[in-house]
């Protein structure tokens, strides 16, 4: 069995900082994805998103625009490669890891690693409602959105946060007509009154239609278009439905409890060093509660320091996480 200084399990941006930063300390680490290195932040995230609000500034060709956001994709990736972070001395495998014990991990049901200190930055997926019908039909999340070859004519965004006004815009301009349906009553609750205002004033000159306090009954698929019917009623058509209820964070195929790790429904439990005990380290978006990739980096530089210095911890503002007790 291979030993390492440390193992990370998931090559995100966290992943990422951690395994560059204690290779450079001089530790053996190796480096475990079950996808693609660079993570949601490359991938489907902060980058795609970026380029694809950028691009539609200019441009009204969606084909061209979708064409240009994979172009930057493959360029941020080239430099997150496993032959790059190689040289660097970062040892990667692919597979899907699960605990064994607090110390080793296994890969794909075979292989077997043993580190001294395991760091858990496996991020989060979409949230996607068990609501009837929804099975039935070919929905987008922030993961499979860039993949399309050109915009939809309309599209039904179901949940009202960042991602879904991120996307809203720029397809607005791109000619899509844009609905966005909304569970609560209170539109972007957590942000200050005046940037809710702001953006439902931009949303409404912009012809983007708002509908708050929505209840769904059922998805359906139809010949030419998706609907979505509310409990009272209404019926709401598009040619794509992108669902955006919310983050899960990537933890259940974990087998933490092997481990001695705890977590609920909203991640991982750590401590103010971000410990999930047992020389077990958790942080990012399988953390929480802010899923940001910058957060997840931060944390990141956090953990590199208290695997590096054990008796000059750091500790981790209790606003920038999801600080929980797991004693």
């Amino acid at each position: 069995m291979k030993k390492y200084d440390v193992i990370v399990l998931g090559g995100g941006a966290g992943g990422l900082t951690v395994s560059m930063g204690l290779v450079q300390a001089g530790k053996k680490v190796l480096l475990i994805e079950k996808r693609k290195l660079g993570g949601e932040c490359t991938w489907a995230g902060c980058i795609p998103s970026k380029a694809f609000i950028k691009r539609a500034e200019k441009e009204t060709d969606s084909e061209k625009v979708f064409q240009e956001v994979r172009e930057v994709i493959e360029r941020v990736y080239s430099h997150e490669t496993p032959e790059v972070l190689g040289k660097f001395g970062v040892e990667v495998i692919f597979g899907e890891g699960k605990f064994v014990n607090k110390n080793e991990i296994e890969v794909n049901g075979s292989e077997k690693y043993w580190g001294k200190n395991i760091v858990i930055s496996t991020g989060s997926s979409p949230g996607v409602p068990g609501t009837e019908g929804l099975e039935e039909i070919d929905y987008l999340t922030n993961e499979n959105f860039f993949l399309q070859k050109k915009a939809p004519q309309s599209i039904l965004f179901i949940g009202g946060g960042v991602i879904s006004l991120e996307m809203a815009f720029p397809l607005k301009r791109m000619g899509t007509s844009v609905t966005i349906l909304e569970r609560n009553k209170d539109f972007l609750s957590l942000e200050e009154p005046e940037v809710r205002e702001r953006i439902m004033a931009s949303l409404k000159e912009k012809g983007i239609q708002l509908v708050l306090g929505v209840d769904i009954l059922k998805f359906k698929k139809s010949e030419n278009f998706d609907e979505v019917h509310l409990a009272d009623g209404r019926i709401f058509r598009g040619e794509k439905i992108f669902i955006s209820a919310g983050r899960v964070p990537n933890i259940s195929n974990l087998d933490l409890d092997k481990a001695g790790v705890a977590s609920d429904k909203k991640g991982i439990l750590v401590n103010e060093y971000l410990s999930a005990g047992n020389g077990i380290f958790a942080i990012g978006d399988c953390v929480g509660p802010y899923r940001f990739s910058h957060i997840a980096g931060l944390h990141g530089e956090i953990v590199i320091q208290n695997i590096l210095l054990p008796f000059f911890k750091k500790k981790i503002k209790s606003t920038l996480t999801g600080l929980k007790s797991f004693l």
